[in-house]
Parts: C-alpha cells; structure tokens; sequence
C-alpha cells in the first residue's frame, strides 16, 4: 500500500514543484494568478490521497505541500468547517481539522502560522484540532505562539490533552519564558499536563527547570519519576549513580528494574554503591541492590550476598541465591557451603538449592550429610541431583525408603537424573510406589 501511494503521491509532487518554480516572467503571473487545469488536478489529487492515509504517514507529504506553500493553505482551509453528517461525524471533523493543522505546519509560511494561532485560540474547534495547531507551532517555534500557549497551559478548564500539547511546544521551541508556567504545570493535578511540562523543562534545562525535575522525582506518576530522573542525568551526568541509586527505592517496578538495567553500565563504581544497599532499611531496596549485584556479575560482593541468605525477606533472601549463582567462583561455593549448617532451615535451602545450580562438586559431602540430617534436606537431595554426584546414591536411596514424601519424590528425581546401574536398582523398587509423583520419576530413570 505504501509503495503505491508514493507512487501516486511524488509525481504529483513533481508536477506542483515544477509548475511553482515558472519564472517571473507573464506566464509565470499567468500560472500564479490562474492555476491550469493540470495544477488544479495535480493539488486534487494530493489532497485526495492525503485524506486516505493514517497519522503516521502523513509525514510523506510534507516536501509536496511545503512546495505548495500557500497554495497548500488555501487547499486544506475549507476543511475546518466543513460540514458533516451522519454516523461518525464527530470524529470526521475532528480529523479534517488535525489535517488543516499538520498541513499548515508543514508549510510553515507566514499566512500559516497566522491560521495555525487562529485555531490554537478557537474555542469552538474539536480540541484534538487546537491540539495538533500547538504541535505544529511548536515544530515551526514562531515566538508569535508563546502567549496564546501560556494561556492554554495555565488553563485547568481546557482538555488536559490540549495543555500538555502546549507544554510539549514548550519542549519542542525550548523556551525559556515559559519555564515559571512549566513549574507550575509541573504540579498539576492532571498527569497528562505534569508529563508535558517536566518533558519541556528536561529539554529547556536551565537552572530552574532543573529544580522542577528535582521536585518530579517525588511525583506520584512512576512514568514521570523516570522521565524526570532520565532528563537529569543526561544534563548532570556527575549525578548518574546518585540518581540510579535513589531510584532503587522507587514504589514503581518498571522504575526500579529501568534504574537497574542502567546501573550495569556503571560496572565496579555501581557495586561500591550497591553493596550497603544490601543493608538497608527497605525490602524494596535491598532486592533491587541484591538483583543489580547478581547482573553485574560482582565477585566482591559475594560474601555480601552470602549474607543476604539470612534476610527476613524471603523475597530479599532468594534473589540474592539468584545473584551468587550469576557470579559464580571458589568463593561464592565456600560461603554457599559455610551456610549449610545456618540455624535458619529456609537459608539452608536457599543455600542448596545456588550450590545445585554452581554444580557445586566441593558441596557434595555437605549435602550427603544435610540430605540424611533433616526433613529440610529435600533441596539437598534436589541438589545432588542436579550436580550428578553418583556418590551420592547411597544417601539418596536411604531417602527414597524413608517417609518425609518431599525428601522422597527429591530423592527419587536425582536418582533418575545420575541413572547409575544402583540408582536404577533403587527406582525399580518404587515403580509401584502410591506416590505418583515418586513412580513418574521412577519409570522415567528406570527406562533411560
């Protein structure tokens, strides 16, 4: 469909550009005063192919009517109000007046400019009309624009669509004298209006503005936080980890995780900041710290991490076992190993279940004797499987003939996992076990 409509739409704009170019000469007043009919077609057709295509195409035309200049004004002017009826009127006329505005901005002429400030300040306009003339006033950044724009931003009884538009001109013009209208948008009970103005004061970045993206790191909208910190970054990069640290304890996840994907970036100064993190007073803090740890891949923060298995968040604590299988090396498996014997059974199990996932075959005497110790060892018979310690079928055939059923089905799992001629043995014993759990992973090592 596109390449058919640039194939419409570029000879027509050839033909116009080639008709406006005439010289000076009589022919030249002749064409400007009394369009041919070839002229009159070729701008029919423009605009019929225009009104077919979706927004986001509309940028394909821009050389064509930019060529027309004020012809192209002239053109589109009757479609403000143009009348319509019948089922889908509204929105008809709704875009027959945001073709006017897009149309007038891409012409950019004085007589556009002028039509484009008429619509901005009627009232009896769809609002997604006066919507798109503030778009395109602040593309073109005529300063005729920055008062009727200022009204519309401090207007709380207009669209919030409309003010945030004006705020986005605002962006767009980089214009300082409305930095004072911007603070005050930048508090505006409609969130539409506080993201238009803090996207403005991010791009206009004086010293003032940059106080309001401060104060935007507080606002309730988790979106606009991160446009806030985003733009002050980019400004004062100095502040980058203060920034991204500060955001790890943000109540929105998409800003957390966002502030930790670029912590990455910040390699071995990101983990001298985030390892006391590890200690802070808020959940949200120390899971987010333990997640950016375990991404950077720290070795120095192993033994830190190895703490955090005793977090009284549960949460807290088996993201950090996350993490220390990420980094991995002799000193994690140690304090992995050293946490086996930790008064607390679900640190225990966390610390089996990262030595499983290391393939840790330092730990297998230590999961042999938490595996027959207690009923918790059923992460360590999980473990041994995992590892495929075949020293390890003994213990695990002790388990598999006991009663605790979580130990028993971990157990039957690894032994079809290792497959040994003795775990085999042991799995045919419990094909007609009553725990079908236990029998399926029975039938499944017996049979491999």
């Amino acid at each position: 469909m596109k390449r058919w409509r640039m194939m419409t739409v570029i000879p027509a704009a050839v033909l116009l550009a080639g008709v406006l170019s005439i010289g000076s000469g009589r022919a030249g007043a002749m064409m400007r005063e009394a369009p041919n009919q070839n002229e009159s077609a070729g701008i029919e057709d423009l605009l019929r192919e225009f009104r077919k295509v979706r927004y986001g195409g509309w940028s394909d035309f821009a050389p064509a009517f930019r060529a027309l200049g004020d012809t192209a004004v002239d053109a589109v002017r009757p479609w403000l109000r143009r009348p319509e009826t019948g089922e889908g009127a509204d929105y008809r006329i709704e875009w027959n007046q945001r073709r006017v505005a897009w149309v007038l901005g891409a012409v950019g002429s004085d007589r556009a400019v002028r039509l484009l400030l008429d619509m901005l300040e009627d009232e009896t306009l769809h609002p997604a009309g006066r919507l798109e003339a503030a778009r395109a006033l602040g593309r073109l950044g005529d300063e005729r624009a920055v008062d009727p724009l200022l009204r519309i931003l401090s207007d709380r009884d207009l669209d919030s669509g409309l003010r945030r538009a004006a705020g986005l001109a605002f962006r767009d013009m980089k214009c300082e004298r409305a930095v004072p209208a911007l603070l005050e948008a930048a508090g505006d009970p409609e969130m539409r209006v506080r993201r238009g103005a803090i996207s403005a004061l991010g791009r206009i970045a004086t010293p003032e503005a940059v106080e309001g993206l401060d104060a935007a790191l507080h606002d309730p909208d988790g979106y606009l936080r991160r446009i806030a910190r985003d733009r002050l970054i980019e400004i004062q990069p100095r502040r980058r980890l203060d920034l991204l640290v500060l955001a790890l304890s943000d109540p929105d996840w998409g800003g957390r995780e966002h502030a930790a994907r670029q912590l990455l970036e910040a390699g071995e100064d990101a983990t001298v900041r985030l390892r006391p993190l590890l200690k802070d007073q808020r959940a949200t803090v120390r899971l987010e710290a333990a997640r950016a740890l375990g991404r950077l891949g720290a070795e120095s923060a192993a033994g830190d991490l190895a703490d955090a298995l005793r977090d009284p968040d549960w949460m807290v604590a088996n993201q950090a076992a996350v993490s220390l299988t990420g980094i991995g090396g002799e000193a994690v498996v140690r304090a992995l190993i050293s946490l086996l014997g930790d008064d607390n059974p679900r640190v225990r199990v966390d610390a089996a279940w990262a030595l499983g996932e290391l393939r840790a075959e330092a730990a297998v005497p230590a999961l042999i004797e938490m595996v027959t110790a207690e009923a918790s060892g059923w992460m360590a018979a999980f473990s041994l499987g995992r590892i495929g310690a075949e020293e390890a079928v003994p213990a695990l055939i002790a388990v598999l003939g006991g009663r605790e059923i979580r130990r028993r089905r971990a157990a039957a799992r690894s032994l079809a996992l290792i497959s040994s001629p003795r775990a085999k043995e042991a799995l045919s014993a419990v094909l007609e076990d009553h725990d079908p759990e236990v029998r399926l992973w029975a039938a499944w090592g017996f049979s491999k």
